[in-house]
């Protein structure tokens, strides 16, 4: 079958500036396509840069953590042993206190029996005062009769 050559003129004429057309249009496409995929691949770059940037923001951020860490639980222990020392020192003052107070305790019942003592022998000042007073008004009386 052999197609006649006017026709296939004809469709060549109609045809190839189609084809042309698309050939560029595909061409255009491409160069689209291939821009396209060459931002792509910037970003996809830029993309890693930022990956590797976090990592290393997120090491330093975890050294900063565990120095942190090491710091407190050192202040921490620092605070521990200041209050436990501080314990202790009131611990030993307060005993210390009331080893004072007991001495002062007993200073205070000395003091007691010497003003008991004091206020007796004064009574007993008054008694033998009163007795020798009677003994003289007695002697005067036998005195009297003898």
């Amino acid at each position: 079958m052999a197609v006649p050559k006017e026709i296939l003129d004809a469709l060549k004429a109609v045809l190839f500036p189609e084809l042309d057309k698309i050939k560029m249009e595909i061409a255009g496409v491409k160069g689209v396509v291939s821009e396209q995929s060459q931002r792509l691949g910037d970003l996809n770059l830029h993309l890693i840069e930022l990956e590797k940037k976090i990592e290393s923001t997120n090491d330093r951020i975890d050294g900063l953590r565990k120095d942190l860490s090491d710091r407190i639980d050192a202040i921490r222990e620092d605070l521990s042993s200041r209050i436990d020392a501080t314990r202790m020192d009131l611990i030993n003052r307060i005993d210390g206190t009331h080893i004072r107070i007991d001495g002062t305790n007993d200073k205070i019942e000395r003091l007691y029996e010497v003003i008991v003592r004091r206020d007796e022998h004064d009574k007993l000042d008054t008694r033998v005062i009163q007795l020798e007073n009677k003994l003289e008004e007695l002697s005067k009386k036998v005195a009297v009769f003898a």
